[in-house]
């Protein structure tokens, strides 16, 4: 068996706010389907199945049981991953390197009834951070303080990264927010907890997206421009804000270099050409560019301020706007990967970058501040290889060429060519078969 894994087929629901016009359920099992016809599969050709969704976002224990049949799980074996999208594709990834499954289905979905920051307020301890109301945006406000600081910067760079994806985000029919907006803008926009304005987060969000994974064997047979993943890295930080840096989250870090240390990358600045990362607010963005080694801390702004990341950039960064465009919970990381695979098989439409590009990295999150991380490489079979001629080769073939040319220009007016011996002049040599 070739341990090798690819994603071979994929699909998203459009990212909304809030559609009350359809059903959970068949908003799974419309994008499944999707996933099946773009892949050429049918269900009963997909070995196992992953979700990805929350009991408390759901209001159900084992929630997953309520949604088996549309998502295509049953008589499968299915399993579920209390987690971004992101995470259970590195479990589908994983059961598929085992050799006992050739291809898997997950699955992420995520539909908010009530604010996110309820949520959130939840994962917090009873004991400090939630009698003082800490939830998700004033968390990520604390590590936004905390990396301005240690830098000695202003908020520009970050309302920088707003406008870049929101112009992004125009292109993207699949995303929420589509409105571009100015620089101007985004710092007059209004404080939700400083120094995070109502532009630097992003928005509430709901959709479902699926990705197909298959082993070598089986990928090649299924699609012929396969998406490989070249590598992997998980990592998790500890859970007490306190008790860790919230300006140089070392999670991310760790979790870069060990899919750069499976895919064989020291520079993945250079050895990659782009990157789709989960960025919850734009202040993340920065943090999480300096983390994946693309630049030094406290230097991502330059990426936004020197254009290196717009979509014609040299690395472009988030190309489909990011999760500032739309963040459907435990489906946004997912959506990464699918992004980043529409990026190296050329069907990202109108925000298909433009040079040739053969790997990208993929980020998503999970907890507060950047406390979990997980980092994909994902890379395209090289194009194939013209046929190899040997410098010496070419000189002397362009060498013979120049010199009956030469002789041509100087044979005399009505001079016959004499023909080589054991072959009449004007026929060719006999094909030896």
């Amino acid at each position: 068996m070739e341990r090798k894994v690819a994603i071979v087929g994929w699909a998203q629901s459009p990212i909304v706010e809030r559609d009350e016009r359809i059903h959970k359920t068949e908003m799974i099992g419309r994008t499944v389907q999707a996933a099946l016809d773009k892949s050429g599969l049918s269900i009963g050709d997909i070995d196992t199945v992953i979700s990805a969704s929350c009991d408390t976002m759901d209001g159900a224990s084992i929630s997953n049981v309520f949604v088996v049949e549309s998502m295509g799980g049953f008589m499968k074996e299915e399993s579920k991953v209390e987690e971004d999208g992101a995470y259970a594709a590195m479990y589908a990834y994983l059961r598929l390197l085992t050799g006992h499954h050739k291809t898997a289905l997950i699955v992420a979905h995520g539909r908010v009834d009530t604010p996110p920051q309820f949520y959130s307020w939840m994962m917090t301890d009873p004991f400090l951070l939630r009698p003082l109301g800490v939830e998700m945006i004033s968390a990520f406000a604390l590590q936004a303080r905390s990396y301005l600081s240690r830098y000695n910067l202003d908020e520009r760079p970050a309302a920088k990264v707003v406008v870049k994806n929101r112009a992004n985000g125009v292109r993207n029919p699949n995303t929420q927010v589509r409105i571009p907006i100015s620089e101007a803008e985004v710092l007059k926009s209004p404080i939700l907890a400083s120094p995070i304005k109502l532009a630097d987060a992003s928005p509430r969000s709901e959709a479902a997206c699926a990705l197909i994974l298959a082993n070598g064997d089986r990928a090649r047979k299924i699609t012929p421009d396969p998406v490989w993943i070249e590598g992997v890295g998980f990592n998790h930080d500890l859970y007490y804000l306190g008790h860790r840096d919230l300006a140089r989250p070392e999670s991310l870090a760790r979790a870069a270099q060990m899919a750069y240390a499976q895919a064989g990358i020291r520079n993945p600045r250079k050895e990659t050409d782009f990157a789709e990362v989960y960025e919850p607010f734009s202040f993340s963005e920065l943090m999480i560019c300096e983390g994946l080694g693309l630049a030094e801390p406290g230097e991502g702004r330059k990426l936004v301020e020197k254009g290196i990341a717009d979509l014609d950039g040299a690395y472009p960064v988030n190309a489909s706007g990011g999760a500032l465009c739309g963040n459907p919970i435990f489906v946004a990381g997912l959506i990464r990967m699918v992004e980043a695979a529409r990026q190296l098989t050329g069907q990202a439409g109108e925000y298909q970058i433009k040079k040739d590009i053969r790997r990208g990295l993929v980020h998503a999150t999970s907890g507060f501040c950047l406390q979990s991380n997980i980092v994909y490489v994902l890379g395209r079979d090289e194009a194939k290889p013209k046929p190899v001629q040997a410098k010496k080769q070419v000189k002397a073939k362009v060498k013979k060429t120049r010199k009956a040319a030469k002789k041509a220009a100087s044979r005399k007016p009505g001079q016959r060519i004499k023909a080589k011996r054991g072959r009449p002049a004007g026929r060719s040599r006999a094909r030896r078969r």
